[in-house]
């Protein structure tokens, strides 16, 4: 071998930084209906853009609906410890709390959390969708909020899921919190990237779950995930990047849905949800005319039968 062939440098060194990952992730725990409806949703992605990764947080529940061939839509299956998705004094399910964990489980750099209960439009580009989110850092949606001096800026029908006044008496000697916007988030669309911020937003989120110092409405057995990121964003002077972001029409917030207006809604919108414990029919007619075009388009027979929530999930609102 020749000396100059031999010759080590720095420069040969030099190992190029590990390609950032990106992908979507998604939770279905309890139910095998949960695990039916997240099958739909990766389907209805994947038709579009196959090349998106897409990630399940699952317990062997979800699954039973889904045979070998179904759960390889899914790139990767990550089974949930039964503490993160369990009350540990009654066992009951609390399946949210897995989304205050979602720094820790997505196996991605760059992370689109969906609702299983989502469906995508016929021609979903969803590479657009992470595109414009790309360099973001966090973005949710959010219903309104209200100001530091306590202006109520909120949208109309959303909340906070605990009293303003006693969040404020609470909370207002921590941190960021008397200098920032209190949001009312929507988690059913999350991206975040991973970093050090983030990680502490998420961790202090699931302390304030574990923690809460105010009465708060329950939902499906535990704290909706949704008070705890609006606590834990303004004490950390957290902000999503966008304040219009909101891709996916959920007929709660924006009215149901005429034959007529579907054409308007899969122009405007990356698609629909059905999330809550009700469904007016024609939101089950417009996700079943979805769901049936996407299992034609991938040449599988639709035989799994739409629900309402309230027929197997538990009692999705209850005070404590």
């Amino acid at each position: 071998m020749s000396e100059e062939n031999s010759c080590v440098t720095a420069e040969t060194l030099k190992v190029k930084p590990k390609a950032k990952t990106k992908g979507i992730v998604l939770i279905a725990i309890g139910f095998p209906d949960y695990g039916s409806m997240a099958f739909n949703l990766a389907l209805s992605i994947k038709n579009n853009n196959p090349e998106i990764n897409i990630s399940i947080i699952v317990d062997d529940r979800a699954l039973l609906n889904l045979n070998e061939q179904k759960q390889a839509i899914f790139d990767q299956i990550i089974r949930a410890k039964k503490e993160d998705y369990t009350h540990s004094g009654t066992g009951l399910l609390i399946p949210m709390k897995l989304k205050l964990m979602l720094h820790d489980y997505s196996p991605y750099d760059s992370t689109l959390y969906l609702d299983a209960d989502i469906i995508g439009g016929k021609t979903t580009d969803w590479s657009k969708l992470f595109d414009s989110l790309k360099g973001s850092g966090f973005n949710i949606i959010n219903e309104g909020w209200y100001e530091p001096n306590g202006e109520k800026k909120l949208k109309g029908k959303y909340g906070l899921w605990a009293k303003y006044e006693e969040i404020v008496s609470a909370y207002a000697s921590n941190g960021k919190f008397l200098e920032s916007k209190l949001f009312a988030f929507r988690s059913e669309v999350m991206y975040f990237e991973k970093s050090e911020k983030m990680k502490d937003f998420f961790d202090l989120a699931l302390l304030i779950n574990n923690k809460p110092k105010v009465f708060v409405e329950q939902i499906a057995n535990g704290l909706p995930d949704e008070f705890c990121f609006n606590l834990a964003a303004a004490i950390l002077g957290i902000e999503p990047k966008d304040l219009d972001f909101n891709p996916i029409y959920w007929w709660f917030i924006k009215g149901e849905i005429t034959t007529e207006g579907r054409r308007n809604v899969l122009e405007n919108y990356y698609g629909i949800s059905i999330g809550g414990k009700l469904m007016p029919s024609s939101i089950k007619s417009f996700y079943i005319a979805l769901n049936n075009f996407h299992h034609e388009k991938a040449g599988i027979k639709a035989n799994w039968e739409l629900k309402e929530k309230k027929t197997f999930a538990p009692k999705t609102r209850a005070k404590i």
